[in-house]
């Protein structure tokens, strides 16, 4: 091959790759992430979820409304300490699953209760969280790139000889959509936690 074939050639090439970027568009932008710490006390080893499930019709004007059903990998808490990564368009409307190893009986998977009647920034102790009638595990979500939320976590005995892991942000933090019956200050899913 001579200079002239291979600067026809490169010519060529950059002429190609100049075409496919003016068809295709400008390269995007990753969408934002956010990381959510998670400081859970009284459940050392339990196992943290986040999904995203927007009832149907979705009467509580979440934004963006989709997707209506989304889940993140699960993880372990270690060192007092969870650490998921998710969209930051999914946070509103999410919530959080907490699995304990002495769990039992419940049918259920317990969510982490983020808030109740009582305004968001509130302290909750577990007396207070045991006689908690009605209460939300959706978060109203974050634009923000990174947010701690501290979690307390007990053993509640349910009756029938089920005991969950009865788990709650404290303070707590804005939540959207309506609240719902607690088992003792506890909430719970089977198949996801609709907001």
């Amino acid at each position: 091959m001579n200079r002239s074939s291979a600067a026809r050639i490169t010519a060529t090439g950059a002429a190609f790759a100049a075409a496919l970027a003016l068809a295709t568009g400008p390269a995007h932008a990753a969408s934002p992430t956010t990381t959510i710490t998670l400081k859970v006390t009284g459940c050392e080893g339990c196992t943290i979820g986040v999904q995203r499930a927007i009832t149907g019709g979705n009467p509580s004007k979440i934004t963006p409304a989709t997707p209506t059903f989304w889940e993140g990998t699960p993880v372990k808490v270690k060192s007092g300490v969870a650490t998921v990564k998710v969209p930051t368009a999914n946070t509103s409307g999410m919530s959080f699953t907490i699995t304990a190893p002495w769990e039992s009986g419940t049918n259920s998977v317990s969510n982490i209760v983020l808030g109740s009647a009582r305004p968001a920034g509130s302290t909750v102790t577990s007396g207070q969280q045991a006689k908690t009638a009605q209460a939300t595990a959706c978060w109203a979500g974050t634009a923000k790139s990174s947010v701690t939320i501290k979690v307390q976590v007990v053993k509640a005995s349910l009756g029938g000889g089920a005991t969950a892991a009865s788990a709650w942000a404290t303070p707590t933090v804005a939540t959207v959509g309506a609240l719902a019956d607690t088992a003792k200050g506890t909430l719970g899913n089977q198949e996801a936690y609709y907001c």
